[in-house]
Formats: structure tokens, sequence, C-alpha cells
């Protein structure tokens, strides 16, 4: 949930609203493929601050 945290109000809508349409146009399995894409997608392109 820490990068949820880092996105502001409007990046957290359009995420929202893209999980929604997918939801609605996808199987579970699918879904959840969808899901772990865009995870990956964006946690390779944020930057990383170690502890």
């Amino acid at each position: 949930m820490q990068g949820w945290a880092r996105l502001n109000a409007a990046q957290r809508h359009r995420f929202f609203e893209m999980f929604v349409a997918a939801a609605l146009r996808l199987d579970r399995l699918a879904l959840r493929a969808w899901l772990r894409r865009r995870l990956k997608i964006h946690r390779s392109t944020c930057s990383v601050r170690p502890a």
C-alpha cells in the first residue's frame, strides 16, 4: 500500500476507473493477470529508495 500513497488523487481515480472497466470485461483469472501486470509495470517505473 506504500505505492498507493505515492499516487495523487487524480492518479488513484484513474487507476480505479481502469480497474472497474477491466473487472467488467474480464473473468477472474484474466483480471488477476491484468492487475499483476499493472502493478509490475508501475513498480518497475518508480524509483526505489532503500530504507
